[in-house]
Protein backbone atom coordinates (compact mmCIF):
# COMPACT_ATOMS: atom_id res chain seq x y z
CA UNK A 1 0.00 0.00 0.00
CA UNK A 2 1.37 3.43 -1.00
CA UNK A 3 0.54 5.56 2.03
CA UNK A 4 1.64 8.87 0.52
CA UNK A 5 -0.40 8.31 -2.61
CA UNK A 6 -3.55 6.78 -1.09
CA UNK A 7 -3.81 8.65 2.18
CA UNK A 8 -2.30 11.87 3.45
CA UNK A 9 -1.98 11.50 7.17
CA UNK A 10 0.00 12.41 10.20
CA UNK A 11 -0.09 11.00 13.70
CA UNK A 12 0.92 11.77 17.23
CA UNK A 13 0.65 10.05 20.58
CA UNK A 14 -0.91 11.35 23.75
CA UNK A 15 -1.81 9.86 27.13
CA UNK A 16 -5.51 9.88 27.97
CA UNK A 17 -7.12 7.86 30.79
CA UNK A 18 -3.99 5.69 31.01
CA UNK A 19 -4.50 4.52 27.43
CA UNK A 20 -2.34 5.28 24.44
CA UNK A 21 -4.38 6.90 21.70
CA UNK A 22 -3.22 7.12 18.10
CA UNK A 23 -4.85 10.06 16.38
CA UNK A 24 -4.99 10.03 12.60
CA UNK A 25 -5.91 13.07 10.53
CA UNK A 26 -7.00 11.37 7.40
CA UNK A 27 -7.95 12.25 3.87
CA UNK A 28 -11.08 10.55 2.56
CA UNK A 29 -9.30 8.61 -0.23
CA UNK A 30 -9.27 4.86 0.51
CA UNK A 31 -10.30 5.70 4.08
CA UNK A 32 -12.08 2.46 4.89
CA UNK A 33 -9.15 0.37 3.63
CA UNK A 34 -6.76 2.30 5.81
CA UNK A 35 -8.95 2.10 8.92
CA UNK A 36 -9.27 -1.67 8.59
CA UNK A 37 -5.51 -2.06 8.18
CA UNK A 38 -4.74 0.02 11.26
CA UNK A 39 -7.43 -1.66 13.34
CA UNK A 40 -6.19 -5.14 12.38
CA UNK A 41 -2.70 -4.24 13.60
CA UNK A 42 -4.06 -2.84 16.86
CA UNK A 43 -6.36 -5.80 17.54
CA UNK A 44 -3.44 -8.20 17.19
CA UNK A 45 -1.60 -6.21 19.82
CA UNK A 46 -4.57 -6.14 22.19
CA UNK A 47 -5.36 -9.83 21.91
CA UNK A 48 -2.11 -11.70 21.57
CA UNK A 49 -3.23 -15.11 22.88
CA UNK A 50 -4.32 -17.76 20.38
CA UNK A 51 -7.97 -18.66 21.05
CA UNK A 52 -7.65 -22.29 19.90
CA UNK A 53 -4.61 -22.78 22.10
CA UNK A 54 -6.53 -21.39 25.08
CA UNK A 55 -9.58 -23.60 24.41
CA UNK A 56 -7.35 -26.66 24.24
CA UNK A 57 -5.63 -25.79 27.52
CA UNK A 58 -9.03 -25.23 29.19
CA UNK A 59 -10.29 -28.54 27.80
CA UNK A 60 -13.25 -26.97 26.03
CA UNK A 61 -14.15 -27.47 22.34
CA UNK A 62 -13.20 -24.85 19.77
CA UNK A 63 -16.76 -24.55 18.49
CA UNK A 64 -19.82 -23.83 20.60
CA UNK A 65 -21.40 -27.20 21.31
CA UNK A 66 -24.64 -26.17 23.06
CA UNK A 67 -27.76 -24.54 21.66
CA UNK A 68 -27.46 -21.76 24.23
CA UNK A 69 -23.87 -20.72 24.86
CA UNK A 70 -21.68 -17.64 25.04
CA UNK A 71 -17.95 -17.23 25.57
CA UNK A 72 -16.16 -13.96 26.18
CA UNK A 73 -12.37 -13.96 25.94
CA UNK A 74 -10.88 -10.93 27.62
CA UNK A 75 -7.30 -10.13 26.62
CA UNK A 76 -4.94 -7.64 28.22
CA UNK A 77 -2.61 -6.64 25.42
CA UNK A 78 1.02 -7.35 26.20
CA UNK A 79 0.40 -9.32 29.42
CA UNK A 80 0.13 -13.11 29.46
CA UNK A 81 -3.33 -13.20 31.10
CA UNK A 82 -6.54 -14.00 29.27
CA UNK A 83 -9.85 -14.37 31.10
CA UNK A 84 -12.68 -16.48 29.72
CA UNK A 85 -16.33 -16.17 30.70
CA UNK A 86 -18.39 -19.16 29.62
CA UNK A 87 -22.13 -19.65 30.04
CA UNK A 88 -24.02 -22.57 28.52
CA UNK A 89 -27.17 -24.61 29.01
CA UNK A 90 -26.65 -28.36 29.36
CA UNK A 91 -29.64 -30.65 29.85
CA UNK A 92 -31.78 -27.67 30.93
CA UNK A 93 -29.21 -26.68 33.55
CA UNK A 94 -27.16 -23.51 33.24
CA UNK A 95 -23.40 -23.76 33.76
CA UNK A 96 -21.46 -20.53 34.29
CA UNK A 97 -17.67 -20.50 34.55
CA UNK A 98 -14.80 -18.06 34.70
CA UNK A 99 -11.28 -19.07 33.68
CA UNK A 100 -7.95 -17.37 34.26
CA UNK A 101 -5.39 -18.43 31.67
CA UNK A 102 -1.78 -17.35 32.23
CA UNK A 103 0.26 -18.26 29.18
CA UNK A 104 3.68 -19.77 29.72
CA UNK A 105 6.36 -17.10 29.67
CA UNK A 106 9.25 -19.47 28.99
CA UNK A 107 9.48 -22.40 26.60
CA UNK A 108 9.60 -25.19 29.18
CA UNK A 109 6.81 -23.79 31.30
CA UNK A 110 3.14 -24.81 31.19
CA UNK A 111 0.27 -22.32 31.28
CA UNK A 112 -1.26 -21.62 34.66
CA UNK A 113 -5.04 -22.10 34.73
CA UNK A 114 -7.65 -21.29 37.35
CA UNK A 115 -11.36 -22.10 37.08
CA UNK A 116 -14.19 -20.58 39.14
CA UNK A 117 -17.88 -21.49 39.07
CA UNK A 118 -20.15 -18.44 39.01
CA UNK A 119 -23.64 -17.77 40.31
CA UNK A 120 -25.86 -15.08 38.83
CA UNK A 121 -27.18 -12.38 41.11
CA UNK A 122 -30.68 -12.76 39.63
CA UNK A 123 -31.38 -15.86 37.50
CA UNK A 124 -29.39 -17.48 34.65
CA UNK A 125 -32.35 -17.27 32.28
CA UNK A 126 -32.70 -13.56 33.00
CA UNK A 127 -28.98 -13.14 32.30
CA UNK A 128 -29.25 -15.02 29.00
CA UNK A 129 -32.21 -12.99 27.82
CA UNK A 130 -30.42 -9.78 28.83
CA UNK A 131 -27.43 -10.86 26.72
CA UNK A 132 -29.68 -11.52 23.72
CA UNK A 133 -31.35 -8.16 24.29
CA UNK A 134 -27.96 -6.52 23.65
CA UNK A 135 -28.14 -7.78 20.04
CA UNK A 136 -24.85 -9.66 20.31
CA UNK A 137 -26.15 -12.22 17.81
CA UNK A 138 -26.62 -9.48 15.22
CA UNK A 139 -23.95 -6.80 15.56
CA UNK A 140 -20.96 -6.97 13.21
CA UNK A 141 -17.30 -7.23 14.09
CA UNK A 142 -15.68 -3.97 15.15
CA UNK A 143 -13.55 -4.03 12.01
CA UNK A 144 -16.71 -3.43 9.97
CA UNK A 145 -17.73 -0.27 11.83
CA UNK A 146 -14.37 1.50 11.94
CA UNK A 147 -15.67 4.04 9.42
CA UNK A 148 -18.08 5.24 12.12
CA UNK A 149 -15.29 5.92 14.61
CA UNK A 150 -14.24 9.28 13.31
CA UNK A 151 -15.04 12.95 13.68
CA UNK A 152 -16.14 14.76 10.55
CA UNK A 153 -13.38 17.06 9.45
CA UNK A 154 -13.28 20.35 7.64
CA UNK A 155 -12.68 21.12 4.00
CA UNK A 156 -9.07 22.24 3.68
CA UNK A 157 -6.94 23.57 0.83
CA UNK A 158 -4.04 21.10 0.51
CA UNK A 159 -1.49 20.80 -2.28
CA UNK A 160 -3.48 22.94 -4.64
CA UNK A 161 -6.94 21.42 -4.10
CA UNK A 162 -9.79 21.38 -1.59
CA UNK A 163 -10.13 18.13 0.37
CA UNK A 164 -12.08 16.77 3.34
CA UNK A 165 -9.94 15.69 6.31
CA UNK A 166 -11.44 13.49 9.02
CA UNK A 167 -10.06 12.81 12.48
CA UNK A 168 -9.90 9.22 13.75
CA UNK A 169 -8.61 8.04 17.14
CA UNK A 170 -7.19 4.57 17.74
CA UNK A 171 -6.56 3.23 21.23
CA UNK A 172 -3.42 1.14 20.94
CA UNK A 173 -3.33 -0.33 24.43
CA UNK A 174 -5.94 -1.65 26.82
CA UNK A 175 -8.39 -4.56 26.67
CA UNK A 176 -9.81 -6.61 23.81
CA UNK A 177 -12.88 -8.86 23.87
CA UNK A 178 -13.52 -11.83 21.61
CA UNK A 179 -17.13 -13.07 21.79
CA UNK A 180 -18.62 -16.31 20.53
CA UNK A 181 -22.37 -16.79 20.95
CA UNK A 182 -24.90 -19.38 19.78
CA UNK A 183 -28.67 -19.67 20.09
CA UNK A 184 -30.07 -22.65 18.24
CA UNK A 185 -29.02 -22.33 14.61
CA UNK A 186 -28.00 -18.67 15.00
CA UNK A 187 -24.44 -17.78 15.95
CA UNK A 188 -22.00 -14.90 15.86
CA UNK A 189 -18.31 -14.33 16.49
CA UNK A 190 -16.98 -10.79 16.96
CA UNK A 191 -14.00 -8.89 18.33
CA UNK A 192 -14.11 -5.45 19.99
CA UNK A 193 -11.10 -3.61 21.34
CA UNK A 194 -11.64 -1.14 24.19
CA UNK A 195 -15.38 -0.76 23.42
CA UNK A 196 -16.14 1.26 26.55
CA UNK A 197 -13.33 3.72 25.90
CA UNK A 198 -14.45 4.15 22.28
CA UNK A 199 -18.02 4.65 23.48
CA UNK A 200 -16.90 7.69 25.48
CA UNK A 201 -15.49 9.18 22.29
CA UNK A 202 -18.34 8.05 20.01
CA UNK A 203 -21.49 7.74 22.20
CA UNK A 204 -23.80 7.72 19.18
CA UNK A 205 -22.52 4.41 17.71
CA UNK A 206 -25.12 1.69 18.31
CA UNK A 207 -22.70 -1.23 18.09
CA UNK A 208 -20.55 0.20 20.89
CA UNK A 209 -23.68 0.78 22.98
CA UNK A 210 -24.81 -2.82 22.52
CA UNK A 211 -21.40 -4.30 23.27
CA UNK A 212 -21.02 -2.17 26.39
CA UNK A 213 -24.49 -3.32 27.43
CA UNK A 214 -23.27 -6.92 27.22
CA UNK A 215 -20.29 -6.11 29.43
CA UNK A 216 -22.53 -4.32 31.91
CA UNK A 217 -24.72 -7.40 32.24
CA UNK A 218 -21.66 -9.52 33.09
CA UNK A 219 -20.31 -6.94 35.51
CA UNK A 220 -23.60 -6.51 37.32
CA UNK A 221 -24.64 -10.16 37.50
CA UNK A 222 -21.29 -11.67 38.43
CA UNK A 223 -19.46 -8.80 40.15
CA UNK A 224 -16.47 -8.99 37.79
CA UNK A 225 -14.54 -6.75 35.39
CA UNK A 226 -15.69 -3.63 37.22
CA UNK A 227 -12.31 -1.95 37.42
CA UNK A 228 -11.05 -2.51 33.87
Amino acid sequence: MNWQKDVKWKRFYEKRSNLLILQVFQHNINMKKTLVLLFSFISLTLFSQDINQIDKALNIPDSLSYDAEIRIYKGFGITNLTEVFRMYKKRNQWKIERYFYYAAVQEMQKPNIKKIKLTAKTHPEFVWQSILRANILEIPDMEEIMYKLQKRGEVQFVDGSYEVWNKTSFITDGTGFKVKIKRGKDSNEIYYGNPESYLKMYPEVDELLFFSELLNVIKSEFNMWKFN
